[in-house]
């Protein structure tokens, strides 16, 4: 018995101490990954807030040709690892900034004023005058003008963003 003991007791504690030791390394395993997504998250955020604030500061900055690019960027990120509530938060400034895009895209596509044709030696001539492309300018401002993001509804949108940050990142309950 004595036998039994010298060996059983051993094995006993070396197989608790496996067992302690794997749920230790499970539990700093997880805890390392929420302060990685965490870290990463947070360093997202701070880039979507900063990104819409010059948008409010800067509205007819969604007219220009690398905003699109910019804005869906910043989507794409948001869609991996954001909480749900900041995602669904910033999908709505998203989609809201999609569709003036999308509007101005197709205003520029209606009233392209750039029409050419070929000579018989291939030269291109311009089938536009300066009076178009003067006609085509004013109604662009004009257009711009109309449908640049309202001030006060982006402000809005971006407060609840950031509430929606500050519960997620854990800085208000």
């Amino acid at each position: 018995m004595k036998e039994y003991l010298d060996i059983g007791v051993p094995a006993i504690v070396s197989i608790i101490g496996f067992i302690v030791t794997y749920l230790l390394m499970k539990r700093e395993f997880r805890n390392s990954i929420g302060i990685s997504l965490y870290n990463d998250r947070k360093k997202l955020y701070i880039e979507t807030y900063s990104f819409f604030v010059k948008v409010s500061q800067k509205r007819d900055i969604v007219f220009q040709q690398l905003f699109e690019k910019e804005l869906t960027d910043i989507w794409v990120k948001l869609s991996i690892i954001a909480s749900q509530k900041v995602f669904e938060k910033s999908d709505k400034i998203y989609i809201w900034l999609k569709r003036i895009i999308s509007e101005y895209n197709d205003f520029c596509k209606k009233n392209d004023y750039e029409k050419w044709d070929e000579d018989e030696l291939g030269n291109k001539i311009p089938l536009f005058t300066q009076e178009d492309i003067e006609r085509y300018k004013y109604d662009e401002e004009e257009f711009r003008y109309e449908h640049m993001p309202e001030k006060g509804m982006l402000d809005d949108m971006i407060h609840d963003l950031l509430e929606a940050i500050k519960i997620d990142l854990k800085t208000r309950k």
